[in-house]
């Protein structure tokens, strides 16, 4: 639950390695803090990937229905 995650004052080390850049991080911070982040990172992606899927699927919509009207003006000009 909430209360337990943020009463939570347990210590934990993250340690955050990438060799490619030669990067190493370490940080020591009470358990609620990562859980909060990692979360909070985790609802602003599904609300970038939201939008972003939704614009894409919008502009796709959008050239199925000008190929719609320009085939119902074909279908019209052939009667």
């Amino acid at each position: 639950s909430i209360d337990f995650a943020t009463q939570n004052t347990a210590e934990v080390t993250l340690l955050y390695t990438i060799d490619w850049l030669n990067l190493t991080f370490r940080s020591t911070r009470p358990l609620f803090v990562p859980l909060f982040f990692t979360l909070a990172w985790g609802i602003l992606f599904c609300v970038v990937y939201f939008f972003l899927h939704h614009s894409v699927l919008l502009g796709q919509l959008r050239i199925q229905n000008t190929e719609t009207r320009r085939l119902k003006r074909l279908v019209l000009l052939e009667r």
